[in-house]
């Protein structure tokens, strides 16, 4: 199978939890959300990260996709929930945002950063809840 949708290369790649959609985040500044059965988009969030998406991931729970990347010259890290479509900005790094990671229990985002630290979020309240760690 081969999804087509982006304009530009494919940073970031993960599957849902149940595995039926795969989200995807490249240099085209847009994140999409594939349905694998029937092989095409079913939602995409475009202009996500200024200079394009890093990296993507997806809660255990499904309910929040994130996206890492930079706006002008600093970290752009956003959550996205899904079943109501509210976005919030996590905001602290002064450089690219390159990886991030959710917690099992889905309360939690880790960050990663050209900036040389790592920080841990709460997606609930989107305050800095550990770190900067160098």
């Amino acid at each position: 199978m081969t999804l087509e949708g982006h304009d530009k290369q494919i940073n970031s790649i993960c599957y849902s939890p149940d595995g039926k959609q795969m989200i995807s985040g490249g240099w085209d500044k847009t994140t999409r959300r594939w349905d694998l059965q029937a092989g095409k988009e079913i939602g995409d969030m475009r202009d996500v990260c200024e200079w394009g998406v890093c990296a993507v991931t997806v809660s255990r729970d499904g309910r929040w996709i994130t996206t890492a990347g930079a706006h002008d010259k600093r970290g752009e890290l956003k959550a996205c929930e899904v079943e109501t479509g509210m976005v919030k900005t996590f905001q602290g790094h002064s450089r690219v945002v390159n990886c991030i990671d959710i917690s099992k229990d889905s309360m939690l985002l880790a960050s990663g950063s050209s900036d040389s630290t790592a920080r841990i979020w709460s997606l609930d309240t989107s305050k800095l809840v550990a770190g900067p760690f160098k």
